[in-house]
């Protein structure tokens, strides 16, 4: 990304009030303890069952390990996993 878009994307997060990393092409993920996680940024399933979760985050992909896991939402690039989330592995 060319740094002058680079430096309206950040602008831009800033007035909205959303990380700067967000706007340069980074994924983003919110884990609420080890409840519950909102993944931004989600371009498909790749596992699901209840005690993993594999996420495709276009060049990355996200796992979640854990108990009782399922996807409270899943659409417009959103992805709520909730349940006992013991580890988080990236690939």
């Amino acid at each position: 990304m060319n740094d002058k878009k680079q430096a309206l994307g950040e602008k831009f997060a800033e007035e909205l009030g959303f990380p700067k990393a967000i706007m340069n092409g980074f994924n983003h993920i919110e884990l609420f303890g080890n409840r519950e996680a909102i993944v931004n940024d989600c371009a498909g399933i790749l596992e699901y069952s209840d005690g993993r979760i594999k996420l495709n985050m276009g060049k990355n992909t996200v796992l979640f390990c854990g108990s009782d896991l399922c996807m409270k939402e899943y659409g417009s690039s959103r992805a709520i996993i909730s349940g006992n989330i013991m580890t988080v592995e990236f690939g």
